[in-house]
C-alpha cells in the first residue's frame, strides 16, 4: 500500500491479512460449534478460545481418504483431553470444494470446532501462513499468542502419551 502526501512519501508494508496472530486474530469473528446431532452454530471465537492453552488448526476434507481415516480418531482423542481437563480446541479448517460437502463431513465426524465454510480467503491465509501442503495437516498453536507449538500435530496427537505429552512441545 502506498501512500502519497504533498511533503511525504510513506510506505506501509503489510506482511500479513490478519489482525493480529493470536488464535482469535487468525481464526475472525465466528467459529461454529456443534450442538446435537449434526446441528451447529456461530458462535464468538473470543469466547470459544478465551481458556485455551492450545489451539489446533485440523487442515482436512471429505474427499480425502487419509482425512476421513485420522478424523474419528482425532475426534475420540480431543474428547480425551477435555475429560482429563486439557484446555484445548481444534478447530476444523476444510479444504471440501463444497458446503455441502463440508456441512456433511463437519456434522457427521467432528465433536471440536469449525471455521466457517464461507471464510476462504482466511483457510488459504491460514494454509499458506503454516506451509500446508497436503491433508490432513494438524498444527498446535499457543492458546493465548498464536505462536507455533509444532506442525507434527497428527504424530503428537497419536502418540500412545498423548495426554501427557499435552501441550507437545516441537518434535
Amino acid at each position: 500500500l502506498l501512500t502519497f502526501t504533498e511533503e511525504h512519501l510513506i510506505l506501509e508494508i503489510s506482511m500479513s491479512s490478519f489482525s493480529d496472530d493470536t488464535p482469535t486474530g487468525l481464526l475472525g469473528e465466528k467459529l461454529l460449534q456443534k450442538g446435537t446431532g449434526k446441528d451447529f452454530s456461530e458462535k464468538d471465537t473470543s469466547e470459544l478460545l478465551s481458556d485455551c492453552d492450545v489451539v489446533g488448526l485440523y487442515f482436512s476434507a471429505h474427499w480425502c481418504p487419509p482425512c476421513r481415516k485420522f478424523t474419528p480418531e482425532l475426534s475420540t482423542r480431543y474428547q480425551k483431553l477435555k475429560e482429563a481437563g486439557k484446555k484445548i480446541e481444534i478447530v476444523f479448517v476444510s479444504s471440501d470444494s463444497d458446503e455441502g460437502s463440508f456441512k456433511e463431513y463437519y456434522g457427521e465426524s467432528m465433536s471440536f470446532l469449525a471455521l466457517p465454510y464461507d471464510e476462504r480467503d482466511r483457510k488459504e491465509e491460514l494454509s499458506d501462513k503454516f506451509g500446508v501442503s497436503g491433508i490432513p495437516t494438524l498444527v498446535f498453536l499457543d492458546g493465548k499468542t498464536g505462536k507455533l507449538i509444532t506442525d507434527e500435530g497428527r504424530k503428537a496427537i497419536s502418540a500412545s502419551d498423548y495426554v501427557e505429552a499435552f501441550p507437545y512441545a516441537p518434535f
